[in-house]
């Protein structure tokens, strides 16, 4: 009975969703994301992304943010740099065992 049941499953979801999904046809429905390598790398870039066949923007706010931010002017301040003079005489030894 369940292989029965599971192969009636396997034939309607294979004759509803032929028509739809399976390969890049016109007229199908297509999720597609292309990168510049493997998509689970961290140093991979999304070049293009469709999502129902449409293109679909990749801006963010954090893409927006850094764009922003990528050309403010810099500090004019110059920072202290500070120098720790003290010697060790000046901290307390280790008692010895």
């Amino acid at each position: 009975m369940r292989i029965v049941s599971r192969d009636a499953v396997r034939w309607t979801i294979a004759t509803v969703f032929d028509k739809d999904v399976g390969t890049i046809e016109p007229g199908k429905i297509a999720n597609l994301i292309v990168t510049t390598g493997d998509p689970l790398e961290l140093i991979t870039d999304v070049r293009y992304l469709f999502i129902k066949g449409q293109p679909t923007s990749l801006e963010n706010k954090h893409h927006r943010l850094y764009e922003e931010y990528l050309h403010r002017p810099k500090p004019s301040v110059q920072r202290r740099s500070f120098s720790f003079s003290r010697t060790q005489e000046t901290f307390p030894r280790a008692p010895a065992f």
